[in-house]
């Protein structure tokens, strides 16, 4: 049954069900008091191969005809549709290359980066002396737990990006179901040249990551 009513979504609906999954069961093991790295390490690799899978179960399954390939589909377009194309791809490089400078924002030192390294230090969720964030525990902060059983504040801060990438294909996705494509790939544009959107995608920051999971929920209510 899962196998059938996941190949009834798309990839973002993927991911977006895993990391949220994923966010419920750190928070669980932070809760418990049993969030360990070595505990951690192996229930990534256990997700990894249950998640492999079922993506290969969910393949087998559809029998839909084979979508055209990025670059067919890229011809297919009209020259005003592959400009835009072209600035989005541009914005999304520049977001990679930032986020993966070795600087980091302040609030990722003082919290978001922060607790999710003391909880791991601590083994689950603590009280961290005049921090009035450490009451707080967010869903997107247990995401970055992998990155700091690493010790690579670069990997949170590539995640979060990739979040805010996610946002901007959805916009897209969303807006395509009504307008056109040079609008739909307007509407993204225009998120993506946010000066605030830009300055918060650069950082292990939340807000991408907010946006992303609100925005999808707010797809599936459409849908349904």
């Amino acid at each position: 049954r899962l196998v059938r009513v996941l190949g009834e979504q798309d990839s973002i609906a993927h991911l977006g069900l895993g990391m949220s999954l994923w966010s419920l069961a750190l928070f669980a093991l932070a809760a418990t008091q049993a969030l360990r790295a070595v505990l951690l390490l192996a229930l990534t690799a256990a997700v990894l191969l249950a998640v492999s899978w079922l993506h290969f179960s969910i393949r087998r399954r559809r029998e839909a005809p084979r979508t055209p390939s990025l670059a067919v589909r890229c011809s297919a377009l009209s020259p005003p549709s592959t400009a835009m194309l072209a600035a989005l791809g541009v914005a999304a490089a520049l977001w990679f290359f930032f986020s993966a400078l070795p600087s980091i924002g302040w609030d990722d030192a003082v919290y978001h980066l922060r607790l999710p390294r003391l909880y791991l230090e601590h083994g689950g969720f603590r009280w961290v002396r005049f921090s009035v964030f450490s009451h707080w525990p967010q869903g997107m902060e247990m995401l970055y737990a992998l990155a700091m059983v690493l010790r690579d504040y670069v990997a949170a801060k590539l995640l979060h990006g990739s979040l805010a990438v996610l946002t901007c294909v959805l916009v897209y996705r969303i807006a395509r179901r009504r307008c056109g494509t040079v609008a739909s790939l307007a509407g993204a544009g225009l998120l993506a040249a946010n000066p605030v959107f830009l300055f918060e995608a650069r950082f292990a920051y939340v807000d991408a990551a907010l946006a992303f999971f609100l925005l999808l929920a707010f797809r599936d209510a459409l849908a349904t």
